[in-house]
């Protein structure tokens, strides 16, 4: 049980447990002098001695808080110059990030070992950096033509695997099709019982060549297009490619998407919700910008989200301004940049978070200081009728899973530590933290690994011993 606490807590209680050993030891001894001086004659309770037992009590009292504020004042130097230091030491280890030069001071060679352990840890994985670079150069060759043949074409292409869920789309794919995203199924950015027809017509010997198919979108739009199975490493998947002339929605309500994104792996589809493996989970990391910083009473003028799915950025991304319907205050423009003007023609909270509640859908939610991102799309549901329900996952906690409750846990300073360069003119915007804050998550999955926390169900169980430093942005607040 003591293995599983946190550093500094058991050396506080080591010190908690020297301090009332030493309390036990002058409670002792001053019922030994009593005693003693009893035997030898001497009356406490009587006339002989009046003032005995009062100076018996203070001298007690002066030996007992004496003893208290010593061992007081070495645990206090004690976590500050050995147990602090350790933390941020084993927390750079296990990221790869550098200790900063005056971490460790008085832990005479452990730091410059550490030191030179996450430098060379740095090396290597800049050596292997370079080599997948090169490698990924060969690839990135290989999708530019295939963007460029696209593009001529203008065309959307989507694929899917047998399951239906999306395996791969180009951008005007998804400029067609608002409700695409990696891993989920196709169905429902089409139309689920067309889906199901076309699938059994496909297997029939004369559609071996393909379908053309036409389906209503909910804006009224008639898209059209060919679908047929392919094989795609013994594996059978369905290609759609719409027709270049297929009408486009009349707003793209915040969706980006630049070029083509893929991931031709099949989903962990069977294994549970909380045995996902972080580096396995599809998520959305967002951030908000607003007008106020209390959740309750502040209107949000921004929001941006990314997708990330099996540990990388696939580049589906979501960016809108949003018209709050109020003034924005001047300090709020100072830190955002965000001014009346700007969202003066931008579309209101409610088809704003329309379009973020698809790019969503039901997958996990992460953001830098969740419950105040959280409290924000909440308190818009008694405008909007929008429900983000999904599960949530905050940096600032993965941060002290790593570094300890003590350390700096802003998105400044984790981004410090883990190597993250946030361009000035895109730090307080919300696609520039949520691109940031992205990066950063995937650069703390391997440490959080490392200390045995791989999954959601053990992030959860961790998250509850630092309840105190920031809560739970999966619990929405009772009303006043």
């Amino acid at each position: 049980m003591l293995l599983n606490l946190s550093l500094r807590l058991r050396v506080f209680l080591i010190f908690a447990g020297l301090a009332a050993v030493i309390l036990l030891f002058v409670a002792a001894a001053m019922w030994v002098v009593n005693y003693r001086l009893s035997v030898s004659g001497v009356a406490f309770l009587g006339a002989a001695a009046p003032g005995a037992i009062p100076a018996l009590i203070t001298g007690g009292l002066l030996a007992g808080l004496g003893s208290l504020g010593a061992i007081a004042w070495v645990w206090l130097l004690f976590d500050q110059n050995v147990a602090k230091p350790i933390e941020r030491l084993s927390g750079g280890l296990r990221t790869g990030s550098t200790p900063e030069g005056d971490d460790g001071l008085y832990l005479a060679d452990l730091a410059p070992a550490a030191r030179a352990a996450a430098e060379a840890r740095a090396q290597a994985a800049e050596a292997l950096t370079q080599e997948v670079q090169r490698h990924a150069a060969d690839l990135q060759q290989d999708r530019t033509m295939l963007e460029t043949i696209l593009g001529e074409l203008n065309a959307g292409a989507v694929m899917a695997d047998e399951d239906g869920r999306v395996m791969f789309y180009d951008s005007q794919a998804g400029r067609l099709l608002p409700r695409l995203a990696l891993g989920r199924p196709l169905g429902p950015a089409l139309e689920p019982r067309a889906m199901e027809e076309w699938c059994a017509r496909l297997d029939e010997p004369a559609a071996q060549d393909g379908l053309e198919v036409s389906f209503s979108m909910p804006d009224e739009r008639v898209l059209c297009g060919r679908l047929r199975r392919v094989g795609i490493g013994g594996d059978r998947a369905l290609l759609l490619v719409l027709r270049p002339d297929c009408p486009l929605p009349a707003e793209a309500n915040g969706r980006q998407l630049t070029g083509t994104t893929h991931d031709f792996q099949r989903p962990d589809s069977a294994a549970p919700e909380g045995a996902l493996r972080l580096d396995r989970l599809a998520c959305v990391v967002f951030d908000t910008e607003a007008t106020g910083l209390d959740p309750a009473t502040a209107r949000i003028v921004q929001i941006a989200g990314v997708r990330v799915s099996r540990g990388r950025l696939t580049g589906e991304r979501f960016d809108a301004l949003v018209n709050p319907g109020c003034p924005i205050p001047p300090l709020s423009t100072r830190v955002h940049g965000i001014t009346d003007a700007m969202v003066a023609d931008a579309p209101d909270i409610k088809r704003v978070l329309e379009g973020f509640v698809h790019f969503t859908g039901t997958e996990m939610l992460l953001a830098h200081n969740a419950p105040y991102d959280m409290g924000l799309l909440r308190a818009a549901q008694q405008t909007t009728g929008l429900a983000f329900d999904n599960p949530v996952l905050d940096t600032v906690l993965l941060s002290a899973m790593i570094w300890g409750g003590s350390a700096d846990h802003s998105l400044d300073a984790l981004a410090a530590r883990l190597g993250v360069e946030i361009p000035p003119d895109d730090r307080h915007t919300a696609m520039g933290d949520a691109v940031a804050t992205a990066k950063c998550y995937l650069r703390l999955i391997p440490g959080l690994q490392q200390k045995g926390i791989e999954t959601l169900t053990d992030v959860r169980r961790e998250a509850r011993r630092f309840r105190s430093l920031i809560g739970d942005a999966n619990e929405t607040p009772a009303p006043a």
